[in-house]
């Protein structure tokens, strides 16, 4: 008999999506149906492969006897790929940008979908290169996931995470603890992290200057027009907002205009 193929996320039922979203939301996990779902069937089939289950039945099963698994998979479909420095054109630009700018007021920087807390670091990292901005920089980050954000506070890192810092960055902000590279304490004491989720009705922070990466292409198009039109409200004129290289701009109100259009930098206008 011929090996049946390997579960994918178009497999599921209705019922079966939407009960994985009911268990989630009851454990106090991620809403799924605030998300693009052809993504989270994608994450939530490959879960199921990894444990070498057949299908969405018996891991149903698994999520209704297993907490652990539900924040486990709560905390998976949370997790962003990143790394310090992701996109390195996008940080030399954002540097060059910000180096044009008046640093005379204090700022807060907001990285919003920080996952691991490679990104607000990196922003950590690019106030210390610059001297003018002393303490006048606030950083902020925010994740929907408590676990992920407790693990970007201990800012401990494997080494494949910081392939793209130099030697000299590695030397001075971070420390290797066993096999693993924990950022030095003076910058891990500059981010400070938070749960939020974008399509909450909870309030966005004001910000100069907002991250958000490899996020929306999680939400349909009018969520992401919703969240840019929340983004708008929290940057003042002038402010920056910086999406992911392959992340399209949904702005038909107008409030942002482009920077640097390659590297998705835009302005608040």
């Amino acid at each position: 008999m011929p090996k049946p193929p390997p579960f994918v996320g178009s497999d599921f039922t209705v019922e079966e999506f939407t009960e994985i979203g009911a268990i989630l939301s009851a454990a106090g996990g991620m809403i799924v149906e605030h998300y693009n779902a052809a993504c989270i069937k994608r994450r939530i089939a490959l879960r199921i492969r990894e444990l070498q289950l057949p299908g969405a039945v018996p891991y149903l099963a698994l999520l209704r006897a297993d907490a652990d698994e539900v924040q486990r998979l709560s905390a998976l479909l949370s997790l962003h790929v990143s790394m310090f420095y992701r996109d390195p054109t996008t940080f030399a630009a954002l540097r060059s940008l910000l180096a044009e700018r008046s640093q005379a007021r204090p700022q807060r920087w907001w990285s919003a979908g920080c996952a691991g807390g490679e990104e607000p670091y990196t922003l950590a990292f690019l106030a210390d290169r610059r001297p003018v901005l002393g303490s006048q920089v606030e950083i902020v980050a925010s994740d929907v996931s408590l676990e992920i954000l407790d693990k970007a506070r201990s800012g401990v890192f494997n080494a494949t995470h910081l392939s793209k810092v130099s030697a000299v960055e590695q030397a001075r902000h971070f420390s290797v603890v066993g096999r693993d590279y924990q950022i030095n304490a003076r910058f891990r004491t500059k981010v400070q992290f938070f749960q939020h989720d974008l399509l909450d009705a909870a309030p966005y922070p004001a910000a100069d200057l907002i991250l958000c990466r490899y996020v929306l292409i999680y939400f349909n198009a009018a969520e992401q027009e919703e969240v840019l039109t929340r983004f708008a409200a929290a940057l003042p004129a002038g402010g920056l907002l910086v999406l992911g290289r392959t992340e399209t701009l949904r702005d038909r109100a107008g409030f942002f205009a482009p920077l640097n259009a390659q590297e998705r930098i835009y302005q608040r206008i």
